[in-house]
């Protein structure tokens, strides 16, 4: 379950459809610094726990000290040339009165955060009997601080929110948050189980102390986020966050993986560790069959309808109560049983999560589908009413991203059309590449394999197109894809663990166990490298170093023409990216400018989209990240504009 958060302005749920923005994590620190730095804080705290926690409490503070020397000092240093000017008989210092009340305002106005409510249905006591009575006894035996509100989501996952009302100072609103999926697929017990989970991290004086630091630890990131990505706060501000922030989440950081260990274990003293247990494994497994499944299958109607279904939720639950093969839920659990407790997540991994509960996993007798379901018992008749609301608000929410994600696959259907077109004159390498890519998108595996495998033929070393094609082979028992799948490991390490896992299954299969060990071990041992290498690689902000670009000309070209058509690229710039921890393939960044276009309206796509729509007809082999650069003044243009050769294009007038 996810632990304790507290909400931000850009919230984004798992299935998004859209696609996910850059992360803008702050951090000055490279990730293997990170990584030592916590390793090091955990260390100290298991020796000091009493000394690590007055440190994290006083590193907290000197947030809120530094900020309020700061203020002090500009107020004193206004009021001070105030009285020299007074003293030196100059009448114009009356005026500087105002000028330090409009200061003083403007300085407590930058460091507002605006956190908005969490999404959800309210569910009132008279509406859910049952459920309050199991809260209430919960919090009582917890000794936990009021909860305000309790929301239905339509998440599968339940967490503690808080959101403060007055930004840094505080004074926070709790909610409880529980997704009906959830409670679709955990029995009555279970789901108690969790609900003990997420009232552990308010429970006594460490729970409030544990969530005021995870509340100071969010607001902090969101500041030192604004500081380096605007130009708010001047020098002074945005220097001392860029350096903090990452210190004090490092800190904080430990408390927080500790809090799921305590949370866990009050979980197995109040409900039992066999129903905690279970609930983590079935959470596990139903996540996997809802991301890998259920919500690829739903959004594939993007590519034929402009609307979203009537009835989302009702349709994912359907999949949910009929629940994923045996086969399935097991190879879920294998999987999960892989990962290892990095510092890339707060939560420890499952298999640590269940050692520290004394459970031991039995792969042959996993957890059965509950008898009768948490939403059945908890919710009762006024289930299917919860429901038909989710529906509505599923729909409301999401209804002009599917329009867009609509709009994406009709560009990228297109492209696929433009392609197929052009094939009596030839494509380019990165244009099979794009035509295989989006055959097996639209028209399936079976068409695209020799695609892929003509691509291998121009690129032998393309790894996507190795990792495809090994995957379909595989797949269809076909030994051969042994040798792509190896090959892409080799020439791109962020393809080591979707490759560890499919070769672990197949040598599962094979009984060749011994093998298979192998291929799990490599898995787990590149994790905790990936974990660093892949913050790199999803991260971008303007501190980050760049080079210019390796491209030859003619892809340069390739990319010039593509963004000729599309009339909303006034300029763009292409770039390299520095890594301290490589990730086997160069990180090309695509910065782009964008013009207003008369007649967009309604049809106009916020920068996210719109990076997400230019991506989808780009014809590039290596990976490449897209980054709307809103405005001239923006940092990151800054950072892209002297760097030699990377304009590669720019709109004529």
């Amino acid at each position: 379950m996810r632990r304790i958060r507290t909400l931000l302005p850009e919230y984004i749920t798992l299935h998004s459809i859209v696609g996910f923005p850059l992360k803008a994590i702050p951090r000055a620190q490279t990730p293997q610094q990170f990584d030592a730095l916590v390793k090091r804080i955990e260390a100290d705290s298991y020796r000091y726990p009493g000394h690590y926690r007055l440190r994290l409490r006083l590193l907290a503070i000197l947030g809120y000290g530094y900020i309020i020397t700061i203020f002090i000092l500009l107020c004193a240093s206004l009021w001070g040339i105030r009285y020299l000017l007074i003293y030196a008989g100059m009448s114009v210092a009356t005026t500087l009165d105002p000028i330090v009340v409009v200061l003083g305002l403007g300085f407590i106005r930058l460091f507002l955060v605006y956190i908005p409510a969490p999404k959800g249905i309210s569910i009132t006591r008279a509406q859910a009997p049952k459920l309050f009575k199991t809260i209430d006894r919960f919090t009582q035996t917890l000794n936990t601080p009021h909860l305000h509100q309790v929301l239905l989501t339509d998440e599968l996952n339940a967490a503690i929110a808080q959101r403060p009302r007055f930004g840094i100072v505080g004074w926070q609103k709790n909610y409880l948050l529980l997704g009906l999926p959830l409670m679709q697929v955990l029995s009555p017990e279970q789901f108690q189980a969790v609900v003990v989970h997420e009232l552990g991290h308010l429970a006594g004086n460490d729970g409030k102390f544990s969530s005021w630091i995870y509340r100071v630890r969010q607001v902090w990131f969101d500041l030192a986020e604004r500081f380096e990505f605007t130009h708010q706060g001047g020098w002074l501000f945005r220097r001392f966050f860029q350096w903090y922030g990452p210190f004090f989440k490092a800190y904080s950081f430990v408390l927080a993986r500790a809090n799921e260990y305590e949370a866990d274990q009050a979980a197995a003293k109040w409900v039992g560790v066999q129903p905690k247990a279970e609930a983590l494994i079935q959470s596990r497994i139903y996540s996997h069959f809802l991301h890998e499944t259920v919500w690829p299958q739903l959004f594939q109607q993007t590519i034929t309808s402009a609307e979203p279904p009537d009835h989302p939720i009702t349709t994912v639950l359907a999949h949910l109560q009929r629940g994923p093969s045996a086969d399935m839920a097991r190879s879920s659990v294998e999987l999960a049983l892989m990962d290892a407790t990095d510092h890339d997540d707060t939560h420890p991994c499952l298999s640590d999560r269940l050692r520290s509960l004394g459970y031991t996993v039995n792969l042959d007798a996993l957890p059965s589908p509950p008898g009768i379901t948490a939403a059945d018992y908890f919710l009762g008749d006024a289930l299917a009413g919860w429901i038909d609301q989710l529906d509505i608000a599923w729909m409301t929410e999401h209804h002009n991203t599917w329009r867009t994600r609509h709009r994406i696959r009709q560009h990228q259907m297109a492209c696929l059309a433009r392609l197929n077109a052009k094939i009596p004159t030839g494509l380019t390498p990165e244009e099979m590449w794009k035509r295989a890519d989006l055959t097996q998108l639209f028209e399936g595996r079976a068409p695209a394999t020799p695609l892929f495998k003509a691509v291998l033929e121009v690129s032998p070393h393309h790894p996507h197109a190795n990792y495809h094609l090994g995957k379909t082979l595989v797949e269809q028992d076909n030994w051969e894809g042994i040798l792509y799948l190896e090959k892409a490991m080799e020439c791109d390490s962020s393809l080591v663990i979707p490759c560890a896992e499919l070769l672990y299954e197949v040598y599962q299969v094979r009984q060749q166990f011994n093998k298979a060990e192998s291929y799990r071990q490599r898995r787990q041992h590149h994790q905790a490298f990936w974990a660093i290498a892949k913050d790199e690689y999803m991260t971008l902000r303007p501190s980050d170093r760049f080079q210019p670009h390796d491209l030859p000309p003619a892809e340069c070209q390739q990319l010039s023409d593509y963004l000729h058509h599309c009339e909303e690229v006034q300029r763009a710039y292409l770039v390299q990216k520095v890594t301290h921890a490589s990730s086997g393939s160069p990180i090309y960044i695509l910065g782009v400018v964008r013009q207003m276009v008369a007649g967009r309206g309604a049809d106009y796509m916020n920068n996210t989209a719109f990076s997400t729509w230019l991506k989808a007809g780009i014809c590039f082999s290596a990976e490449l990240q897209i980054a709307v650069l809103s405005h001239p003044s923006m940092p990151l243009y800054q950072a892209f504009q002297p760097i030699q050769q990377a304009r590669i294009y720019a709109r004529p007038r």
